[in-house]
Parts: C-alpha cells; structure tokens; sequence
C-alpha cells in the first residue's frame, strides 16, 4: 500500500449524504479558512488543501513504514501530525482515527491499529472529493 490516493476523476465516489459530509469534514472550519483567506492571509485554502493532500500521503507512507520497523517515536510522531493537519481542515473523522492510532501507539496497543489504517485510508477516499469540491478550481 503506496499511501491514501484520492478517486480518479473518471471514477468520481457518489457524495455522501449531506449528514455523513458534516462527520467527514466540518464546513465551519472551512468557512473560517475562507475568511482568512479573504482577509489577506498568506495561504489560500485552495493551497491549504493541496498541501494537506501533500503531506497526508507522506505521513501515512512514515507512519506504515515506522510501524513495520517497531520505530513506535517516529509512529507517534506521524499519526499525531496527521491528526493536527486534518484538524486543522477540518477533518473530523480522520482526525478522530488519527487520534485513536496515535493512543494506542502511545500506549503500546499495536493491536487494531492496521485496522485504524484501513479505515484511516476509506476515510481519505470519502474526504478526498469532499474537499477538493471546496477549492475554488477543483481538481
């Protein structure tokens, strides 16, 4: 597994209904990140995205990688970073599965956590679409 890969966009996945989009991504913090953008912030949420999508791929490649090498420091480290970023979007599901990897890794728990991975994973692919949709020239 090479890292979370957002749908092609010939094989666009349906949108979720909207009660299932507000538990994958919080539009309030969002909005915020609009606001801030229009008031002259340096980075734009477009760039905030693009960027998320960015290191989220790279995290969740270190994060496999220190998990398979029993390095448990650089796991922690990756999945608490994970977590902040996808806070910081807005993230909620993700951030809350980061969280949940980066407790057990914390607490020597490595049982589930590949399955904290997977849905790691399905949850990037419900939440890749949902936030490009919020750039102002999609993908």
């Amino acid at each position: 597994m090479s890292g979370p890969q957002p749908n092609s966009p010939s094989d666009p996945p349906p949108d979720p209904p909207p009660g299932e989009a507000s538990l994958v991504l919080d539009l309030h913090v969002i909005e915020e990140l609009r606001q801030l953008e229009s008031s002259g912030s340096s980075w734009g949420l477009d760039a905030l995205i693009d960027l998320f999508h960015k290191e989220l791929k790279t995290r969740h490649t270190q994060l496999q990688a220190a998990l398979l090498c029993q390095d448990l420091a650089a796991a922690q480290h990756s999945a608490h970073t994970l977590k902040g970023g996808a806070a910081g979007l807005g993230a909620r599901e993700l951030a809350a599965l980061c969280q949940q990897i980066e407790s057990r890794i914390k607490e020597r728990r490595l049982d589930g956590v590949k399955e904290l991975l997977d849905a790691l994973e399905q949850s990037y692919q419900s939440l890749a679409p949902i936030l490009n949709r919020q750039k102002s020239s999609p993908d």
